[in-house]
């Protein structure tokens, strides 16, 4: 009899065991679930920032640019009759070559300005 008691209770401990990792594994799924949705603001937001640097670097508008970017959508493909760039050309439409464009535009003219000033002026 006890040879039967203890095969009830170890097959009653190895569904407790099973029901219990089942309901750990179904709480932990719910962890990387929340974590998920926690993290999907800041993946939006790295898209949306990275759809407008390949928009400015492709110098198509973003709004066209957008839907060729969704999920599913096929692989774009440049357009045949888009003016060819020079590799020079999409280097200068971004923003920090830009910046540091005007910066040594600014650095030169202040030169020419102090030149002039060592010069002697009419007054």
């Amino acid at each position: 009899m006890s040879l039967d008691a203890g095969f009830v209770f170890d097959l009653f401990g190895a569904e407790r065991r099973r029901t219990e990792a089942a309901a750990a594994e179904v709480k932990a799924t719910g962890f990387d679930l929340a974590r998920a949705r926690a993290e999907l603001p800041a993946l939006e937001t790295a898209f949306e920032v990275q759809a407008l640097r390949l928009a400015q670097l492709s110098g198509m508008h973003y709004d066209a640019l957008l839907p060729r970017l969704q999920v599913r959508a096929p692989q774009p493909q440049p357009d045949v009759c888009a003016p060819r760039r020079m590799p020079i050309d999409a280097i200068r439409l971004r923003p920090d070559v830009q910046t540091a464009e005007r910066r040594w535009r600014a650095a030169t003219a202040e030169i020419g300005v102090t030149e002039a000033a060592i010069l002697p002026s009419l007054t």
